[in-house]
């Protein structure tokens, strides 16, 4: 699948290690808990978690990133700790709604045909049901959820995601480009249009859903 998903990328400086003095690490109690088989939120292998990524102080993410997700991981170039199936499982164990290690994790298991890779600990299917169990309200989550379904042809799925992103939009312009996105490869050109109508409108600047609308034939101005 062409379309990329447009997520915001932390730049991380790989300073020297951060001493845990610095900082209190509040864990966030999870709303729901995942499927059978899928663990327990409230038990984690790691000392730092559940977080919630979206509302972590930039110092506490870096804590985590610097040692288990820096660019080689999400990259799938290295681990830096351990297996880079280790250090992805360690990140999306403390903070569950993580959306770029929630991608790094379905494309590594890509790359190794579809079987869960040693280290990794859940499947892909797991990490996503705990992440939505965790914050049902994150709507990142489910963006980066439907982009996936979609790449394996699980449309109906992925349509169930996208329009709950829909819902969670509330006029963010980033969350709207997106979905007019995945409303486009779903063939949803009027919804597509509506959500890149409210994108633009608020200023977002990428052209790409513009431009696939416009060769559509589906862009109105």
């Amino acid at each position: 699948m062409k379309t990329r998903l447009m997520l915001a990328v932390m730049a991380i400086a790989l300073v020297p290690i951060l001493a845990r003095a610095q900082f209190t690490i509040t864990r966030y109690a999870p709303v729901g808990q995942p499927s059978a088989g899928c663990g327990d939120l409230n038990y984690e292998k790691t000392a730092i978690g559940p977080l919630d990524y979206r509302v972590t102080p930039p110092d506490e993410i870096e804590f985590i990133e610097v040692r288990h997700f820096p660019p080689h991981v999400e990259r799938l170039v290295r681990g830096e700790k351990g297996t880079i199936a280790g250090d992805i499982a360690y990140t999306l164990r403390a903070f569950p709604n993580h959306p770029r290690a929630l991608r790094s994790a379905a494309e590594l298991t890509r790359r190794n045909g579809g079987v869960t890779p040693k280290d990794l600990g859940f499947s892909v299917a797991c990490w996503f049901d705990r992440a939505i169990a965790y914050r049902p309200d994150d709507a990142q989550v489910r963006i980066v959820f439907a982009f996936e379904l979609l790449k394996s042809k699980q449309n109906d799925a992925a349509r169930e995601q996208v329009n709950k992103a829909e819902q969670l939009a509330n006029g963010n312009p980033q969350i709207h480009y997106n979905v007019g996105l995945l409303y486009f490869d779903l063939k949803e050109y009027d919804k597509s249009m509506s959500n890149a109508r409210i994108a633009y409108e608020q200023g977002f600047n990428l052209p790409g859903l513009k431009d696939k609308l416009t060769k559509a034939g589906k862009w109105k101005e």
